[in-house]
């Protein structure tokens, strides 16, 4: 059910009621004794914290789903995610350095598992979010170029999409206009098709402008993230046309890919 309805409330910004069965569901879970359906739910939950920037759900979400895949024998994939999931609360933190360190430890898992995944080009892209943040932008383009080397590699095209956006979004902040408006240019096309694949799937219609919690804008940082380490966002969709030119266009064609 949980995963049937994410793209609807993704679509649609009905981050409450998502929030709500998310955390229905886990309560229902550890009654039946599913621990691994309980240590996702816990995820999710998680995850939805993290698009309200609510830092301290996100490390308890972390904590709870860490606790319910150990208690299922889970594996390391599961345990990737518990740890990646509490990077993001050291972000929203701020906590530059743990979260660093935490990202650093679910990218080990992952590779463990497989040198080159789409798990391991999300941890890099992890990574290099949050040495952007602190100011580190030389490790930040070297971790974003692996990463999308990654997704290319692995067909993982959800990730081509935001990581390129991402790319964009550095050469910003390096002030590389022109090296900037290229790779938002490149990002678009790619985040539109795929804008249109999953409405196609999910049957849905484009988010309407102003709507719940997708109207009201996304955080910096937080670009087209994919649904299994982030849930597509799309609300360009409904906002890709009459942009500003130059700099100020391509900040715009970003903010509106952000959740």
């Amino acid at each position: 059910m949980c995963d049937a309805l994410r793209f609807f409330f993704e679509f649609t910004g009905r981050w409450d009621e998502w929030l709500s069965l998310e955390q229905q569901a886990e309560t229902k879970a550890v009654a039946a004794g599913d621990h691994a359906k309980a240590g996702s739910r816990a995820y999710w939950t998680g995850w939805v914290s993290y698009l309200r920037g609510q830092a301290d759900a996100v490390l308890n979400c972390a904590d709870r789903a860490q606790a319910h895949w150990q208690t299922a024998q889970s594996g390391a994939r599961e345990r990737g995610h518990a740890i990646r999931l509490r990077g993001l609360g050291h972000r929203l933190k701020a906590d530059y350095p743990a979260a660093i360190a935490t990202f650093g430890e679910s990218l080990g898992l992952w590779r463990s598992s497989s040198a080159e995944s789409a798990d391991v080009a999300k941890a890099l892209n992890d990574l290099a979010e949050v040495e952007k943040d602190s100011g580190d932008f030389a490790a930040a383009e070297r971790d974003y170029r692996e990463s999308l080397r990654i997704a290319r590699a692995v067909g993982y095209a959800e990730g081509v999409a935001y990581i390129t956006g991402n790319l964009a979004e550095l050469a910003l902040d390096r002030e590389d206009w022109p090296g900037a408006g290229t790779l938002a240019r490149e990002a678009l096309p790619l985040s539109e098709n795929l804008g249109r694949q999953v409405i196609d799937r999910a049957r849905l219609p484009p988010p309407r402008q102003g709507s719940g919690a997708a109207g009201e804008g996304h955080r910096r940082g937080s670009i087209l993230r994919p649904a299994r380490g982030g849930d597509l966002h799309p609300a360009w969709l409904a906002q890709s046309r009459n942009r500003p030119r130059g700099a100020a266009g391509v900040r715009a064609s970003l903010a509106s890919m952000k959740r």
